[in-house]
Formats: structure tokens, C-alpha cells, sequence
């Protein structure tokens, strides 16, 4: 899409470019904005994906916030909501133990540690 983010030195994120649906993550009103705009209630960022009108990114902790518009189809956001809403602010996805995501026009992907998920749920 036309929205760019980068984590930045303080492991926040900053965002720019196109905002129509909530993808600069800043909060305000949806609209472009032409500077880096940090993104609100996240940080500790380990690592960012940008797809389709949408973003997500991993905390240190594993987990995972999304922002922009969620789709009735494909449910970006990853927070179990098929809807076509946009969250102008971070929404915290359905899954935890991250520590890297990769995203692709309209779906994204999470590496999760699988043994944090073990010795968390023993049998």
C-alpha cells in the first residue's frame, strides 16, 4: 500500500504516507500525513510488518498490536472480529509468544516460540 513504518531508536514506531483508514496508527482522524508519526500505545517493538491498509507489530514481550482496517473478509487485525471497522489505534491481535511477523497484501504471518507456549499451558 502507501503507508510506510519503521521502528524506531526507542523501539517505537513511526508511520506515514497514506492514513485514510487508520494505518498511521496515531489515533487522530484518518487522513495522510507526510512526516514519520509515532504510533500510539505500543512499544517495545522487536519487529513490524505493513500490508494492506494495515500494520502490526511484535512487542519484546510477544505480543502482537495491529492497526488500520480490518476487512469483513479477511480479519487483518487478527483479533477475531471479521468486520469492516478500522481501528485508528493499536488492537491486540489473538496470539502471543511472537517474535517475528511478515505481512503480505492481506494477510500476515507470526514465528511464534513454541516452547513458551509449552512451558506455559503443561499438559
Amino acid at each position: 500500500d502507501n503507508t510506510v513504518c519503521a521502528i524506531v531508536a526507542n523501539s517505537s514506531v513511526a508511520c506515514w504516507g497514506a492514513g485514510s483508514v487508520g494505518q498511521i496508527g496515531h489515533g487522530a482522524s484518518p487522513a495522510s500525513v507526510h512526516t514519520p508519526t509515532y504510533v500510539s500505545h505500543i512499544s517495545g517493538i522487536v519487529d513490524i510488518a505493513v500490508g494492506n491498509n494495515s500494520a502490526c507489530a511484535v512487542e519484546k514481550t510477544g505480543d502482537v498490536w495491529c492497526w488500520g482496517e480490518d476487512n469483513a473478509t479477511f480479519g487483518r487485525l487478527g483479533d477475531g472480529e471479521l468486520s469492516s471497522a478500522t481501528s485508528n489505534t493499536p488492537v491486540k491481535a489473538k496470539i502471543m509468544n511472537a517474535f517475528k511477523i511478515t505481512g503480505s497484501n492481506n494477510s500476515y504471518y507470526a514465528l511464534v516460540d513454541t516452547s513458551a507456549i509449552a512451558s506455559a499451558n503443561p499438559p
